[in-house]
């Protein structure tokens, strides 16, 4: 299963469940020309930000969704570390039952 199809079963599956909580992607690591690469990182795309994010307002889980054997990239430990530092759960998942473990165990943590 690729990281898409993990992330796609977990948003599906938050959206059913939680609809009043915010849970977006934030689309940084696709493939572009580049054109449209130089317009993103001029409009605030950062490599290493984690792919999901749960905005519950206490203050938010970050969630880095990997396929099995995924490893992080040296920007991506950056930017969880400084996230971690700044207050955030900051977590990474290798499959879609292990995601929605780390994201119920949050939700549970805050009273969800």
């Amino acid at each position: 299963m690729t990281e898409f199809d993990i992330q796609k079963l977990l948003i599906a599956w938050f959206r059913k469940n939680y609809k009043n909580i915010p849970c977006f992607a934030i689309p940084n690591g696709e493939i572009r020309d580049k054109v449209t690469a130089a317009r993103l990182k001029q409009s605030g795309t950062l490599a290493g930000i984690p792919d999901l994010l749960i905005a519950d307002g206490s203050p938010g889980l970050f969630l880095e969704v990997k396929k099995s054997n995924g490893k992080l990239s040296l920007n991506q430990k950056v930017v969880i570390a400084q996230l971690k530092e700044q207050g955030y759960t900051v977590e990474v998942c290798y499959s879609y039952e292990e995601g929605k473990e780390i994201i119920l165990n949050y939700l549970n943590k805050h009273k969800y």
